[in-house]
């Protein structure tokens, strides 16, 4: 009895302090909410609901329509939306990269090459040294910004092939090039940091494996709200852009003073 006693009074004690702490809805970049997914395991200040499906395009709307505390977004933010009431506040830099196959022999391409590979021109991996093997390419959804910054800095004004596979979320890029010896895909350096099976390729020399602020590929991220931050979400927020953040940071990101 004491037992079953003890044991009710910590149910108790637990969901009294898990009712206190606020929920805060998170929706945008895919990116962005592999910081935020990371953070709800540490911050214990507030449960987190955290939603990628509209990727960066929802990061703006969501806090502009109020279905959302905070938003994400991985690319500049429309000055439309900053007009309207729309606070960014930059985070970390991401470093968007080409991933290949692990068995895939070609390791350095130029930006030129992987453009004419994204835009169909080459169509074989022996064209730039590889083996006599079709390449697949494998694109994020246009709602991504991962697909917009890729295009401005890699192929500039070509289009992408229209063989090119269109794959959503983006993290499924890489699961699409670990099955494809042949494959190639545009992504976030952060979503394939955790695997063996697919490499970045280095791109004019730089390795996205070793970040350098010159690096071509970079791009800021954004935490977005309606109007200043206020309240648990101004906590939060303090939270992630101070140097108590900058250890999970790291784990996928560079911090803003690297």
């Amino acid at each position: 009895m004491r037992i079953a006693a003890l044991s009710a009074l910590s149910l108790v004690l637990f969901f009294s302090i898990a009712s206190a702490a606020p929920e805060i809805r998170y929706e945008g970049s895919s990116t962005v909410g592999l910081f935020m997914k990371d953070a709800a395991k540490v911050y214990k200040k507030a449960f987190f609901d955290i939603s990628v499906l509209t990727e960066s395009n929802g990061g703006e709307i969501c806090v502009l329509a109020k279905t959302c505390a905070i938003g994400g977004v991985a690319r500049e933010i429309d000055p439309l939306f900053s007009r309207r009431g729309l606070v960014a506040i930059p985070f970390a830099y991401d470093v968007l990269t080409a991933i290949v196959n692990s068995e895939n022999n070609v390791k350095e391409l130029t930006s030129r090459q992987v453009g004419d590979i994204f835009s169909g021109k080459i169509k074989n991996w022996k064209e730039v040294g590889g083996e006599d093997i079709p390449i697949k390419v494998y694109i994020v959804g246009k709602e991504s910004a991962t697909y917009d910054v890729f295009k401005t800095h890699i192929l500039k004004d070509a289009q992408y092939s229209p063989d090119a596979e269109t794959v959503r979320p983006d993290w499924r890029t890489v699961l699409m090039v670990t099955v494809e010896k042949g494959g190639i895909a545009q992504i976030s350096r952060a979503f394939a940091a955790s695997t063996d099976q697919v490499r970045p390729l280095i791109i004019d020399g730089h390795n996205p494996k070793n970040y350098k602020p010159n690096y071509p590929l970079s791009r800021l991220l954004y935490l977005t709200t309606f109007g200043p931050p206020q309240g648990d979400v101004k906590e939060f927020i303090e939270w992630a852009t101070s140097g108590k953040a900058e250890a999970l940071l790291k784990k996928r990101f560079i911090p803003l003073n690297q």
